[in-house]
């Protein structure tokens, strides 16, 4: 279970007049710097087994407005959990689209990667994200990037068997001769994944072989 999302307008005053007191926010630029450094602080405080952050937490969640509060407000976008995954790549493989562009707009290190190696298009990739693949390479993502066991985004959709996420990755141009460290091709292990669906062996090799 996650942290409870920071609100900023949690941060109020009392002010005296002669009506009594009331309370109202005090909005960030008016803070004290010492009153800010504490909000941000809060902000990107850790939480939980794998330490993620509030945007963390809002990006896993698909949590388009809190993800959007907490930027204005400051957020570490590329502060990472302890596998090194940022709000990005968390983002990338929930497939919340939204966040992601969001991210991306924000700023988000495209190819920042998890464990050292798998990047925000390997995740999407694997998990058979479309649309958040479709996005990472419009925004530029390196299409062979390859993990340290030699993967790369087309030989991981490949495997799984994600039909229409390993045709956008060859329209960019990836290269279906790449070799992992196993040997293994995009054509080798198409469709082998016990989770990949029926038939999908066959239309992947189709894809494979129709291109150049």
């Amino acid at each position: 279970m996650g942290p409870p999302f920071f609100h900023p307008h949690f941060l109020g005053s009392q002010r005296h007049s002669s009506k009594g007191t009331c309370s109202s926010p005090i909005p960030l630029p008016m803070l004290l710097p010492r009153a800010r450094a504490l909000c941000l602080n809060i902000i990107d405080a850790r939480y939980g087994e794998w330490k993620a952050t509030r945007l963390g937490w809002a990006a896993k969640k698909g949590k388009l407005a809190c993800v959007r509060e907490l930027c204005d407000w400051g957020a570490d976008v590329e502060a990472a959990v302890n596998s090194g995954a940022t709000s990005l790549l968390i983002a990338s493989q929930n497939g919340h689209f939204a966040v992601v562009r969001e991210l991306l707009a924000r700023g988000a290190n495209i190819e920042a990667a998890a464990h050292g190696d798998t990047t925000s298009l390997h995740i999407a990739s694997q998990h058979g994200h479309l649309d958040v693949v479709r996005e990472l390479l419009t925004r530029g993502a390196v299409v062979d990037a390859a993990m340290n066991n030699g993967g790369t985004p087309l030989i991981s959709a490949s495997w799984r068997g994600h039909i229409e996420v390993v045709r956008v990755l060859l329209a960019a141009g990836a290269d279906k001769r790449l070799v992992d460290n196993t040997g293994d091709t995009a054509a080798s292990c198409a469709g082998t994944s016990a989770d990949a669906p029926a038939g999908s062996r066959a239309a992947i090799l189709a894809l494979l072989v129709a291109a150049p």
